[in-house]
């Protein structure tokens, strides 16, 4: 069976293209089963308060491994 690829989830600045990275891994499928989801959070690159969208969110690779493959929604 083929492993599914994961990475390190970054949610992203609307304004700025900023990466804020969480620290969590997720895989491309989780990440497509929130992809509805919206988060509150002080942004440090536009540094206001604003919703971030898991739609937008990318998955950084872990340890220097290439980035996962792109599902075609990027």
């Amino acid at each position: 069976m083929e492993e599914q690829a994961a990475g390190l989830l970054a949610l992203v600045c609307a304004k700025t293209g900023g990466e804020i990275n969480t620290g969590a891994l997720y895989r491309r499928a989780d990440l497509e089963r929130v992809r509805d989801a919206k988060l509150m959070l002080h942004c440090r690159f536009c540094r206001e308060t604003h919703l971030f969208r898991f739609a937008d969110a990318r998955l950084k690779p872990i340890d220097g491994n290439k980035p996962p493959p792109s599902t075609g929604t990027d």
